[in-house]
């Protein structure tokens, strides 16, 4: 049975899970593996790890380029000051093509995060890159979440359950059974 929340157990100090993603603009259609990160402001996917071709995302990025689509900086932790002021100089100069940090903004016309489709899909993707696709507090602010070791497998787990979302009752008796929250669940809900 699926749970109508998402469900996900910490694992080397990662949480990872299945994102299907389909940008029909970029002719991406994609089941993959991301990584949920909370230090992470925005969502960033990095077309590469989609199995596209480093050719085939200059060749995306240079289209970008030319249709002058948005597009913001995004860096990593591992990236130099000196790194980030020789990126923002190549933009004052207008060589869009030789920065590897541009996050340019798409619209996905589906978006499932675990088994939970999300409504807003602004995402970016950037071209040049090939790390970890990292699903950031733009997307997970969606959620209602609570994070803990779980009383019944005894692993550091986290429960989210989309904020617009009206019957919450599943997502409420799996915190209470995970998490031992609400002690009065039953006397609550079960009425």
């Amino acid at each position: 049975m699926m749970n109508d929340f998402l469900y996900i157990e910490e694992i080397k100090n990662v949480f990872s899970t299945s994102l299907m993603l389909i940008i029909e603009e970029l002719g991406i259609y994609t089941l993959v593996q991301c990584k949920i990160d909370t230090g992470c402001s925005y969502t960033n996917i990095p077309i590469q790890r989609l199995n596209v071709s480093g050719e085939q995302a200059r060749k995306l990025k240079q289209k970008a380029i030319k249709e002058s689509r948005s597009f913001h900086l995004t860096y990593g932790v591992s990236d130099s000051e000196e790194n980030k002021e020789q990126e923002k100089l190549l933009i004052r100069n207008h060589k869009l093509m030789e920065v590897s940090s541009l996050r340019f903004q798409y619209t996905a016309n589906n978006f499932v995060l675990g088994n939970q489709e999300l409504s807003i899909r602004d995402v970016g993707v950037n071209f040049d890159r090939t790390n970890n696709i990292l699903i950031g507090l733009d997307i997970l602010k969606q959620f209602q979440i609570v994070m803990d070791t779980s009383i019944i497998t005894g692993r550091y787990t986290l429960i989210g359950c989309l904020k617009e979302k009206r019957d919450k009752m599943e997502y409420y008796n799996a915190i209470h059974r995970h998490f031992g929250m609400f002690d009065d669940f039953d006397k609550i809900y079960r009425k």
